[in-house]
C-alpha cells in the first residue's frame, strides 16, 4: 500500500441522493468497484467524465475504453481490492496540479470520443469497412 495519510478524514459518504447533479462538484474521485460490465456502469462513468471527475475502477466492460490509466483515472484488475485502494491513494497523493490534470483529461476524453460528431465519424468508419460508399452528388 502506498504511504500516505489515512483517507478516512477526507472521505464522505453522502447516502442516497434524489439527484446526483448537485453532488458532482464535491466529488474528487469516483471509485467504481463494479465487477460486471453493464449499461448503468458505463452511463455513470460517462457522467463522471462529463463533470471532470476522474475514476478508480475495476477494469471491466466499457471502462477499458473510457479510462486511460494514469491519465484520467486508474484501472485495476477486477476484485483486486488492494489495487483499488492503491489507486485511491495514488489520487490522494496527487498535488493540486495533478488533480486538475486528471480532471481535464477526463473532460477531454468526452470531447475526443463521445461527442455526437466523434461517434458519427466512428459509425461512418464502420459502414465504410462494411463496403458502404456515399452516393455521388
Amino acid at each position: 500500500m502506498p504511504s500516505c495519510k489515512p483517507l478516512y478524514p477526507r472521505i464522505r459518504f453522502a447516502g442516497k441522493q434524489p439527484s446526483i447533479a448537485p453532488v458532482w462538484g464535491a466529488i474528487g474521485l469516483l471509485c467504481m468497484s463494479s465487477r460486471h460490465k453493464g449499461l448503468l456502469l458505463i452511463m455513470a462513468a460517462l457522467e463522471a467524465v462529463v463533470h471532470r471527475v476522474p475514476m478508480a475502477a475495476f477494469a471491466v466492460g466499457g471502462l477499458l475504453s473510457l479510462i486511460d490509466a494514469g491519465r484520467n483515472g486508474w484501472l485495476v484488475p477486477p476484485l483486486d481490492l488492494p489495487a483499488l485502494a492503491a489507486a485511491v491513494h495514488a489520487w490522494a497523493d496527487l498535488d493540486a496540479a495533478g488533480r486538475v490534470a486528471h480532471s481535464r483529461a477526463a473532460q477531454a476524453t468526452i470531447a475526443a470520443r463521445y461527442t455526437p460528431e466523434a461517434v458519427l465519424l466512428r459509425l461512418l468508419d464502420v459502414y465504410r469497412e462494411a463496403g458502404w460508399r456515399p452516393a455521388a452528388a
